[in-house]
């Protein structure tokens, strides 16, 4: 048996496309935790028998202090975030597979063959798209990028390779912190529901 892809090449394909997965199930995490806090600190702290149904303290519980809400609308908004940037993503590789596909095949047919005349030929491509990219957005030499699908390759992995990254990243980094301020909403008494 004779791979026709290096370790590397497989490594890179898996790590692209899982790091946008568990960047959008972090944010699914936080968005679903909203909720659950919302009935806890409502529920949870209405107060002795003297708060009415109809009163502040029976109907918002917790959440009439500004504090327990400023803090539940920080982990919405992360929540939020993290999801736009994991789907932003997500739909970035959507455009961004079959052009890879499109782009191996023009490559084969000028002759392109093995991992370094691929790099060179691309890189070329992407010398060009960077020029085509700097060019005045009413210039109408920067057609070409919608146009040309290896142009359109070069400049959608390139930003390929800043979204999916910073969608694991940051979901994951400051989504643990969002996650851990909103157990801490729960009332500290291990409640992870």
């Amino acid at each position: 048996i004779v791979p026709n892809y290096s370790h590397g090449e497989v490594i890179e394909a898996v790590f692209r496309r899982t790091r946008v997965t568990v960047g959008v199930m972090t944010a699914a995490k936080l968005l679903s935790a909203v909720e659950p806090i919302i009935r806890y600190q409502r529920g949870r702290f209405r107060g002795a028998e003297t708060a009415t149904p109809g009163s502040a303290r029976y109907e918002m519980g917790l959440q009439q202090r500004e504090d327990a809400l400023h803090r539940l609308v920080d982990v919405w908004a992360t929540g939020e975030a993290s999801a736009s940037l994991g789907f932003a993503a997500a739909r970035l590789f959507d455009e961004l597979d079959p052009l890879e596909r499109q782009a191996g095949e023009i490559l084969a047919q000028r002759g392109v063959a093995g991992g370094k005349a691929r790099m060179k030929a691309l890189r070329e491509v992407s010398d060009r798209a960077a020029t085509l990219l700097a060019l005045p957005h009413d210039d109408p030499r920067r057609g070409e990028l919608e146009v040309d699908p290896l142009l359109r390759f070069v400049t959608l992995d390139a930003l390929a390779d800043v979204l999916c990254p910073a969608a694991k990243l940051w979901n994951t980094g400051y989504g643990a912190q969002a996650m851990r301020e909103a157990v801490s909403l729960m009332g500290g008494y291990g409640i992870t529901e």
